[in-house]
């Protein structure tokens, strides 16, 4: 196993951690914090990196992508969240994901739903439900058009244009308005 990361009781590689000597409680519970910590960064602190990159050099994807192996849809996806979340804004107590629900609100929106998941304790597919629900209110009242219906008063209207007859192709145009009215 090539380490690339070596403590005193543990060697660290691309595919994972092996103990060397049984750590005690406290090493091992310092070493658990700081590789949750390192998860919980590594996307914040490769999408500042690939910002920062990208004013300094330019395009950087290709490169990050062959280098690490990481997506490009991962890469664009992070950095986009990092550029529309400030560092001094981004909630600590949060995940990535928490941010990256909110990352395409306005700054005032994403402050208020990121202290809301913080203080009700939501999770991100909480959090994404209460934020969807505000863009999109559910429509209580279900309207159906019989299809029947619909073809009867499109079928009409072609007629109306086909014979040139302007009286029918807008009382039909008009239905057929009316009809789309209904399902808004």
């Amino acid at each position: 196993m090539n380490a690339l990361i070596k403590t005193d009781w543990c060697e660290v590689s691309q595919v994972g951690l092996r103990v060397v000597r049984a750590p005690t409680w406290d090493e091992f519970e310092l070493e658990v914090w700081r590789w949750t910590a390192a998860h919980r960064l590594s996307a914040w602190a490769i999408a500042d990196l690939l910002n920062y990159a990208e004013r300094k050099w330019g395009e950087t994807y290709a490169q990050v992508m062959d280098e690490t192996g990481l997506s490009y849809g991962y890469i664009a996806n992070i950095r986009s969240v990092a550029s529309k979340i400030s560092r001094k804004r981004r909630n600590p107590r949060l995940s990535f994901s928490h941010h990256a629900t909110v990352a395409y609100l306005l700054p005032e929106e994403q402050d208020r739903w990121l202290a809301e998941a913080e203080n009700k304790c939501l999770s991100r597919n909480e959090l994404r439900d209460a934020v969807k629900g505000m863009l999109i209110p559910e429509k209580t009242d279900v309207v159906v058009i019989p299809k029947q219906t619909l073809r009867q008063v499109v079928a009409t209207y072609v007629q109306a244009t086909w014979e040139q007859d302007t009286t029918a192709q807008e009382d039909s145009w008009e239905k057929m308005v009316e009809m789309v009215k209904d399902l808004l």
